[in-house]
């Protein structure tokens, strides 16, 4: 049901199954249960927990090769089907704590033209202040491509 719920919000079937069944076996262990119902928003702060002091071990390289394996596989695959399990139980009601917006994380580029950089500085700005979020990165994208 969970893999059908998540596909009806408009997850991808494929990775609804796979990162449903890996997030919430996982939990089940855990738990001591096999029953969907019995997973609260407490389980899933302390699983987002026991991730994040997973990657402070010592001997992580020996799971993931490197600590930075462990913390792209983190970002890549863990994290996203946190996140995906938090959304579905939140939409079935099962949970009452709406699962944070995803964010992507800023892309510093090199300032190659001063003084066009400050132009489409002051162009965004002034946008912001009516456009919707989507359009203004868009605009960004395309002026920075323009700019490179």
């Amino acid at each position: 049901m969970l893999i059908d719920e998540a596909v009806h919000l408009g997850y991808k079937q494929e990775y609804a199954h796979i990162d449903l069944m890996w997030m919430v076996h996982r939990i089940f262990l855990h738990l001591g249960t096999t029953q969907v119902e019995d997973i609260h928003a407490a389980h899933l702060a302390e699983f987002s927990e026991a991730l994040e002091r997973f990657g402070q071990r010592p001997d992580v390289a020996l799971f993931f090769g490197t600590d930075e394996g462990y913390h792209e596989t983190m970002r890549k695959h863990y994290r996203p089907a946190l996140h995906m399990l938090q959304t579905v139980l939140y939409h079935r009601g099962q949970i009452n704590i709406e699962p944070p917006k995803p964010t992507k994380p800023a892309i510093l580029r090199p300032v190659i033209k001063p003084r066009m950089e400050a132009v489409v500085a002051r162009y965004l700005t002034t946008r912001r202040l009516t456009g919707q979020p989507g359009t203004i990165y868009n605009l960004s994208k395309c002026l920075h491509q323009f700019i490179d």
